[in-house]
């Protein structure tokens, strides 16, 4: 139907071209041919146009014009009067776009030539490397849509003269195409195709270029990013010794979702980075390292190293330990292990399921032989199998809880020898740094003095068992941050 409406149009232009007085049909114009295609042999340059003839009898050649500013200019001739197609040799299509115009010539009589057709033009593509943002760039001007309307673009490329690959398509109206994945130090030759609504196609010039750019790191590993013994967290990065980048930069976050901002830049060859963020950090963190091109932008980044940040509290006899997870590592996490500081001393608490994020500590087993008021914990986490790199761990931050200072002592005791509550002393929640309990009866006397806070009361005076009565108990003592304490009471003795 477009064929057809194209065809009515262009009569209704020769008809207009008509003397007002028609002396017969040797005065009429030929119709001209309806341009179906023009299109690009990428290898040559040359350009090719199809068309369908007007219809007019007695046609015996068709004239091929360049169409430049609205005007047709006349290079070749076609005395072939059932041609519909043609090829341009010395076309200039790989070098712009060509646009071009047919028309009929009837030489019989004084020999007439038809309006010209309609105007198609020839796809000239270029490509052009991108190094600042490592990609490769590829436009082109528009097919003409009349008379059969463009539906897509196919982008197709070729490396170092292999056969063509899809690259993408785009829709009819874009005209430019970014392709963000390729080889470095290779041939890329793109031609474009017009995909047309009646399925026909036309290709583009090949455009090529070179990849010849610095190599980044195929691949950049974030080994771990672990609290130090000053609070401060380290961070390990390895990436592929084969980079001709020697630029990086480090990024950190508090949420990788929201974006991460730049904290160094680096300049390295070793193909291991370590470095110190001087923060200590107060909540979860994550970091990443890219590594740069010439123009400052990354060209590779690492997974995301995460910093364990860990909580405790005191519920009861209990202290719960949590943190967050560690995410980011590439081989996963195989186990955390729970770590226990009192007195100075580092001890094993747990072996903990990697997907889980709290422990229970029973703080009743190991209370009363503090020697200080503070109890500290952090989580070690152990990565999975990872090509890149092996054997990373990872320790969160040390999370402390301050022992309340607890003094209880019974009110009765029973030394009959049963083993059963034959002794009195009272009982603390830490060890203290100085002790002294006195034991008096009721008139005064000192019944027991100690100085150890381990000693107990047996309930005897000079080795004589006393009679069953209530004594009076008085305690001095300073507890590991250095407060005195001055308590008693009463301890009745029962048979």
């Amino acid at each position: 139907m477009r064929q057809l409406l194209f065809q009515i149009f262009y009569i209704s232009i020769a008809l207009t071209l008509l003397p007002s007085t028609i002396s017969g049909q040797e005065d009429e114009l030929p119709l001209p041919p309806v341009l179906d295609l023009v299109t690009v042999d990428p290898a040559t340059g040359q350009a090719t146009l199809y068309w369908t003839p007007g219809g007019s009898p007695d046609v015996d050649a068709y004239i091929i014009y360049l169409y430049i500013n609205d005007e047709g200019i006349a290079f070749d001739t076609i005395y072939i009067p059932e041609a519909t197609n043609y090829t341009h040799t010395e076309s200039n299509a790989g070098s712009f776009s060509v646009n071009y115009v047919i028309t009929a010539h009837n030489s019989s009589g004084d020999g007439k030539t038809s309006p010209l057709s309609n105007p198609l033009n020839t796809i000239f593509t270029t490509a052009s490397l991108d190094t600042c943002n490592h990609k490769i760039d590829v436009v082109w001007n528009s097919y003409n849509n009349e008379p059969f309307a463009v539906d897509y673009y196919r982008i197709l490329y070729s490396i170092d003269g292999s056969p063509g690959n899809l690259a993408g398509t785009t829709a009819f109206d874009d005209t430019v195409f970014y392709l963000n994945e390729f080889e470095i130090s290779r041939e890329y030759c793109f031609t474009i195709e017009a995909v047309l609504s009646n399925e026909t196609v036309s290709v583009s010039n090949l455009s090529c270029i070179n990849t010849n750019i610095k190599k980044p790191p195929d691949w950049i590993n974030a080994d771990y990013a672990s609290v130090n013994s000053d609070g401060k967290v380290e961070l390990s990065f390895t990436y592929d010794q084969d980079s001709e980048t020697n630029r990086f930069k480090l990024e950190r976050s508090e949420n990788p979702s929201t974006g991460f901002a730049s904290i160094s830049e680096i300049t390295d060859n070793s193909g291991n980075i370590s470095i110190i963020d001087d923060i200590i950090p107060d909540r979860q963190l994550f970091y990443r390292l890219s590594a740069l091109n010439s123009c400052l932008q990354p060209v590779k980044t690492s997974n995301n190293a995460s910093v364990i940040f860990t909580q405790a509290v005191i519920n009861g006899d209990k202290a719960e330990i949590i943190w967050t997870p560690l995410t980011g590592w590439l081989g996963g996490v195989d186990e955390y292990v729970l770590f226990r500081v009192t007195n100075n001393q580092v001890e094993e608490v747990a072996r903990i399921n990697s997907t889980d994020t709290s422990y229970i500590d029973d703080l009743y087993s190991f209370i009363y032989m503090l020697e200080n008021e503070e109890i500290c914990y952090y989580i070690t986490a152990y990565e999975g199998i990872n090509s890149y790199y092996t054997g990373a761990i990872s320790q969160s931050n040390l999370a402390c809880i301050e022992m309340p200072v607890r003094v209880f002592a019974p009110n009765a005791f029973t030394p009959d020898g049963d083993l059963v509550n034959d002794t009195f002393k009272p009982i603390l929640s830490f060890t203290p740094k100085s002790y002294r309990l006195i034991i008096k009866n009721r008139t005064g006397i000192t019944l027991f003095e100690t100085t150890n806070h381990h000693s107990e009361w047996d309930g005897t005076f000079r080795g004589i068992k006393l009679q069953e009565d209530v004594y009076l108990w008085f305690l001095e003592l300073v507890t590991p941050g250095g407060k005195s304490i001055i308590q008693s009471g009463t301890i009745t003795l029962l048979f």
